[in-house]
């Protein structure tokens, strides 16, 4: 008798321990819609006050998404903090060339004005 109590609370153990490290698809899935809806509301942002026209906006989305998992993929790895600050300064610099590259120089500097206040 006990033997089936001891193995009925292990297994009850097992299962909730099992249920509580899943994380749901539905929950999966609203966290790529809100990653897509910050994306598209600063490229919104972007476009309206940089006037950028489309071939200018279709290369600085591709930038930020690209740079944005790469930053991502760096902040959940597991370097040690100077590594992971020095990888994120020249991935952020990258950026920086690679979208004043698609821009005018006063879109530039009108997005470097917009990123230091809002952090685009």
């Amino acid at each position: 008798m006990k033997a089936i109590f001891t193995l009925a609370l292990i297994t009850l153990f097992a299962f909730t321990v099992q249920a509580q490290q899943k994380e749901s698809p539905k929950k999966k899935q609203t966290k790529e819609v809100q990653k897509f809806s910050t994306h598209d509301k600063k490229m919104e942002s972007l476009t309206k006050e940089l006037k950028m026209d489309d071939t200018q906006k279709a290369n600085v989305s591709k930038t930020i998404k690209a740079f944005d998992q790469r930053i991502s993929e760096i902040n959940t790895s597991n370097l040690s903090a100077d590594e992971k600050k020095k990888r994120l300064t020249k991935i952020v610099t990258q950026k920086e060339k690679n979208i004043e590259s698609y821009l005018s120089k006063e879109q530039f500097s009108s997005y470097k004005k917009l990123n230091t206040t809002s952090n685009l």
